[in-house]
């Protein structure tokens, strides 16, 4: 049963992050401004629902801190995710966050002191060639703006782990979910204000380009902040129940929908480079998965 809900809110979480995508992609929004809507509309969210249910504020200063950082990691990387899916090569830049699956693991190696085997670190060194193949277009590329998004790209999908191995950390003390959510739109909120002041002019022409059509626009807003904001509550939940190299194999799921959806909307397509590394980065996740699940079972025998 814990094994199916994983399964479920993980799908579902990944699958609204990609409505969002598409949604803000193909009505061209401004994503500074859906990331605006969407802290505003989640912090009224969490300060309603702390008022109605009377909940008291965690006094950690430790937990606030850290969970600041890994919202401030999180906001980095989901603002180039974003970027440079709406302005790049859809299929292309989903192969490179692809690649944060197999990072995950590694960072929590690093940082964590988590244990990896022999065999892992095997199929991690097969997801680092993956990830030469998907960025190997980057070595003869013609145009600097293609070379931009895929180093925008991989500086993004690595924030995006390494808040993800931190959100693993926190999950294990059992934070407050709510506490969690309203920090981190307090970060989206304080990043987006900076964004929109220095972005000013492109923003105000993107609001220009929705004259007499504000109406479709509110929709749109309303929409990705709801997807957005239930996107990170499932998010929490389904790093407090799952393993690292199970949540890795789901970014599949995503990778699928967003390859599918940028031929269906957008008619644009994986090239083979890509393809080779991310069969590499898919078999590094799949058998990291295995030889956990392995070891795990090895280790219950020898509780036992």
């Amino acid at each position: 049963m814990r094994f199916a809900t994983t399964l479920f809110v993980t799908a579902s979480y990944k699958t609204l992050i990609v409505f969002s995508i598409f949604a803000l992609r193909y009505f061209n929004v401004s994503i500074i401004l859906s990331y605006f809507v969407s802290a505003s509309f989640g912090l009224l969210v969490c300060i309603f629902w702390s008022y109605k249910k009377a909940l008291v504020p965690t006094k950690s200063k430790f937990f606030w801190a850290v969970n600041g950082t890994r919202c401030f990691l999180r906001d980095c990387g989901l603002l180039g995710f974003f970027y440079c899916f709406v302005y790049g090569s859809i299929p292309r830049v989903s192969a490179i966050f692809f690649t944060t699956s197999f990072l995950l693991p590694l960072f929590g190696s690093i940082f964590f002191k988590t244990p990896i085997s022999v065999k892992q670190w095997l199929f991690l060194l097969l997801g680092y060639v993956g990830l030469l193949l998907v960025l190997h277009p980057l070595m003869y590329a013609s145009g600097h703006w293609h070379n931009t998004i895929d180093i925008i790209a991989l500086i993004s999908a690595c924030a995006l782990a390494g808040s993800n191995t931190v959100l693993k950390y926190l999950t294990q003390k059992k934070i407050n979910i709510i506490d969690s959510l309203f920090i981190g739109n307090v970060v989206r909120f304080a990043m987006s204000i900076v964004c929109m002041m220095i972005f000013h002019g492109s923003m105000q022409e993107n609001f220009q380009a929705f004259s007499g059509n504000y109406g479709h626009l509110a929709i749109v807003l309303l929409a990705c902040a709801c997807a957005q904001n239930a996107a990170q509550a499932m998010h929490v939940y389904a790093f407090r129940w799952g393993q690292l190299p199970f949540l890795g194999i789901m970014d599949l799921w995503r990778f699928v929908c967003e390859v599918a959806g940028g031929y269906i909307f957008f008619l644009q397509v994986l090239d083979t480079e890509a393809f080779y590394g991310v069969a590499c980065i898919c078999t590094a996740i799949v058998g990291m998965l295995c030889f956990e699940q392995q070891d795990m079972k090895t280790q219950k025998g020898i509780n036992e």
